[in-house]
């Protein structure tokens, strides 16, 4: 139930957890999911990852659009768009409990709610006083990130729950945070590792593998395909 992003919006509701209003594309026309959600507004499928199958419109003539080019609606859900910081909590849940825990901002996405490119790993006591509160209701294991926004007025929204292998877990190797040890031991049925880092320093990094397209690109750095090759070759040797 928990790759259903309809199921988990309801779920975070009952536990009291804030989460972004949200109605079937199945019961409500574009316009009256604007006139309750108002514009910009957020057109997701019920299935998805990596921001596959997320649309934000500007416009009703545009959602309008794209609706009618829908074929199953029950498949799709309108969700109001909340402005704010984008913050991430990444976990790894082994039998026993919570292993790792990293928390982060995204600073760069492809596109706007998509993959990440640029984040700022930093110590964020109330995403992760929710991410434990979440972990511990759902009652999960394994890998599990969710996105946060957290808004102009400090409240933070839970939009998405991603319980599965997240991009960046192999880039956080590189911060000290240990998710791929950690994952394997629960896979193995070992021991728990000794908890991750939970400190106060910032660490910025790009996450595999469009952040190394963004040095790619960039001409801050002195020659693109020398800064291209340092940031590659650190990935390499970690595989």
């Amino acid at each position: 139930e928990f790759l259903d992003k309809w199921d988990v919006a309801v779920t975070l509701r009952n536990l009291g957890i804030p989460t972004p209003d949200a109605l079937l594309a199945e019961c409500a026309s574009p316009i009256e999911a604007v006139a309750q959600l108002s514009l910009p507004i957020v057109l997701k499928q019920r299935v998805g990852s990596a921001g596959s199958g997320v649309e934000i419109f500007n416009t009703l003539e545009s959602l309008e659009e794209f609706v009618s080019e829908i074929d199953n609606l029950s498949e799709w859900f309108f969700e109001r768009f909340i402005h704010g910081e984008s913050l991430v909590c990444a976990v790894c849940v082994g039998n026993e409990g919570i292993d790792v825990m990293a928390t982060y901002e995204i600073l760069k996405r492809r596109k706007l709610r998509g993959s990440s490119v640029v984040v700022e790993i930093r110590h964020d006591a109330r995403v992760s006083d929710t991410g434990r509160v979440l972990i511990s209701a759902i009652n999960i294991r394994g890998l599990i990130c969710f996105d946060v926004i957290r808004d102009f007025s400090g409240v933070d929204w839970v939009h998405d729950v991603n319980p599965r292998a997240f991009g960046s877990f192999i880039t956080f190797q590189l911060a000290g945070y240990d998710f791929s040890d950690a994952y394997v031991q629960y896979l193995t049925g070992g021991g728990r590792i000794q908890q991750s880092r939970d400190d106060a320093a910032r660490q910025r990094v790009l996450v595999f593998p469009y952040g190394l397209m963004e040095v790619f690109q960039s001409r801050e750095h002195g020659i693109p395909w020398f800064r291209t090759f340092e940031s590659a070759w650190r990935y390499w040797r970690l595989l």
